[in-house]
């Protein structure tokens, strides 16, 4: 069955299926009580087999809707650390908001940490940094196309010229010249000294919150 396999090739997966929890050990799917949530993967609305009559065949719904798993619950390895060592939180959250006193304008400070949060798989600020550039009046279409700006129309020789500096600061590990003078220069014509270190402190603020996020693994949606 569909469930066997996917335990098969994830022998450290565990799922909770019809009240019951399913693991792989030795060749073979293992039943039992469902125990302590972490790393439990939690799948509602199925039965354990495929057969005829079962909620389930091939790994989709009878229907063919969506993929069988889509009732996936994930958990956070712990509390983010900026929430447990006094006064983390307040601090970073002081330093994204003194990013705003640049000059720079708040879609452009939207943009850069939404593409360093990409760059770096952060879920989480994937997440809050599209609803909170939605809120302020970013397009969906700008906001869909933030991963491939190169070859999108809708964004500003500006704008263009902070998110290559923010994929730049980002990937520091990339290149020997981490930013190059083509970046640095272009950054430079559209900014001034106070705006790019607006640009730089909220691409580091993000960095930071990306790389706690990422370490232990918070959830999106869950904030």
């Amino acid at each position: 069955m569909a469930l066997a396999a996917l335990l098969r090739r994830l022998p450290g997966l565990r799922l909770a299926v019809a009240g019951e929890e399913l693991s792989w050990k030795s060749g073979m799917v293992v039943r039992g009580p469902v125990s302590a949530p972490r790393h439990l993967v939690i799948i509602s609305g199925l039965s354990h087999s495929s057969g005829p009559g079962s909620h389930m065949s091939n790994g989709r719904d009878p229907a063919g809707r969506c993929d069988s798993w889509r009732n996936a619950i994930m958990q956070a390895r712990m509390t983010n650390p900026a929430k447990l060592v006094p006064d983390a939180m307040k601090a970073i959250l002081a330093l994204i908001e003194a990013c705003k006193q640049g000059g720079v304008p708040g879609t452009t400070l939207e943009l850069v940490h939404l593409r360093a949060s990409q760059i770096n798989g952060c879920s989480v600020c994937v997440d809050m940094g599209s609803r909170s550039a939605k809120k302020a009046g970013e397009s969906d279409e700008r906001l869909w196309a933030v991963a491939a700006w190169r070859e999108a129309p809708y964004f500003t020789d500006a704008e263009r010229a902070a998110l290559a500096l923010a994929e730049a600061v980002t990937r520091l590990s990339d290149r020997m010249d981490p930013v190059p003078d083509e970046i640095w220069d272009a950054a430079a014509k559209h900014y001034d000294e106070q705006g790019l270190s607006s640009l730089l402190l909220m691409i580091s603020a993000t960095n930071v919150f990306n790389r706690l996020n990422v370490a232990t693994q918070q959830v999106a949606g869950a904030w």
